[in-house]
């Protein structure tokens, strides 16, 4: 067996590694002879941790099938130190297969100690968001503008470990090493990834904003600044908003709409509907009204219209109450103050800028989630 130690200083592209990661995490990648834990084995592991300014990787390296114990005891002895693990696609591979080898050998398992976190999964919600061809590690790597000197797939690396197995050299089991060592020291730059999720969690403030007129059509653009620097810029576009998002300042930009929005009184019980007039009137003081020309107001047509402009998101959220419609389940933000006429120069009045700061939040969220179709490009 070969346990080999090494070292990578932290740089400033580590800022969400830097913000978000303690000496309690382990990092952890595995090389095996194929996808099977029942019919494969573990011939190396690959272990990572902060010390200091420091990522530290030890890779524990079985030169042969009959070493395999001797790593995951060592594996599991190291995991005593932690309290958290990440992987990159440990959920569905890393973990179920370190747990079976476990098993094999009748070696408690050091992982149901640990807090999981999966990369994979994490940056598997931003699918909707990144100009990704496939979310490969290497094809993420990329992306981020990650070189590696490894050339290698895992698989490609099979036949070279059988090979080495039987006739051990320096050359091959340099190579064999090398994938894994970039494996896991690749995993603190793609945390970078998830500086996106950050941002999209509500870590930034609003700097500025400004009404922009382009051939006609109005649009309300907003700068965000992020907490921490994003690591590329992505333009995200949809019918209903443009993200761009720059490394140090994110630029958001709604298209402004002029028309009329009801807002539909629940208790529509407790008013009269005045059909020549087209509108409301509270039982209070439609008493006073000669009972021909009122009627029991309903759900239909209890509400009050008016005229303005205002910003929209074909989204449900908890607060909305403007609506085209009864069943209109859009949220909109209306411009005060715009009922009829857009003014040079127009700045949301200040009491309105936490309204703006919900509805910015909310674009988001559904960005995270996923709920929206997006065109993208870098």
């Amino acid at each position: 067996m070969k346990d080999t130690l090494h070292f990578k200083a932290l740089t400033q592209k580590n800022c969400y590694a830097v913000s978000s990661l303690t000496e309690d995490t382990l990092f952890v990648d595995i090389e095996t002879t194929g996808l099977s834990a029942e019919k494969n084995h573990i011939y190396c592991i690959g272990c990572s941790y902060l010390t200091g300014d420091q990522i530290a990787v030890r890779l524990l390296f079985a030169e042969n099938k009959e070493e395999e114990i001797l790593i995951l005891q060592t594996f599991a002895d190291l995991c005593s130190g932690f309290d958290k693990l990440i992987t990159f696609n440990g959920t569905t591979f890393d973990v179920p297969f370190l747990r079976h080898r476990f098993e094999h050998f009748q070696i408690p398992s050091p992982l149901e100690a640990l807090s999981h976190t999966d990369l994979y999964q994490e940056i598997r919600h931003l699918k909707k968001l990144l100009p990704l061809t496939s979310y490969k590690q290497k094809s993420i790597e990329l992306f981020l503008g990650i070189n590696r000197e490894d050339q290698y797939t895992g698989k490609e690396l099979i036949k070279l470990y059988k090979s080495y197995a039987k006739d051990p050299e320096d050359e091959a089991l340099q190579l064999l090493l090398l994938h894994n060592k970039e494996d896991v020291f690749g995993m603190y730059d793609l945390l970078e990834i998830l500086s996106y999720t950050y941002f999209l969690q509500g870590h930034f403030h609003l700097s500025d904003m400004e009404i922009q007129s382009v051939s006609g059509d109005l649009f309300f653009n907003i700068t965000l600044m992020p907490d921490i620097l994003l690591p590329q810029t992505v333009h995200c576009i949809q019918e209903h908003a443009t993200l761009v998002m720059h490394p140090n300042k994110v630029l958001l930009s709604f298209p402004v709409f002029h028309g009329a929005l009801r807002h539909y009184f629940p208790d529509y019980k407790n008013y009269y509907y005045l059909p020549e007039e087209h509108t409301i009137i509270h039982k209070s003081l439609g008493t006073y009204i000669d009972p021909d020309h009122r009627q029991k107001a309903t759900k239909e047509n209890c509400y009050l219209e008016k005229s303005c402009y205002y910003l929209t998101l074909p989204y449900a959220s908890s607060d909305h109450y403007l609506k085209q419609d009864l069943a209109d389940k859009s949220t909109y933000l209306e411009l005060p103050g715009t009922d009829d006429a857009f003014p040079k120069g127009y700045r949301l009045p200040p009491e309105q800028f936490s309204t703006l700061e919900d509805f910015v939040h909310l674009y988001c969220q559904t960005i995270l989630s996923g709920k929206d179709s997006i065109s993208k490009s870098k």
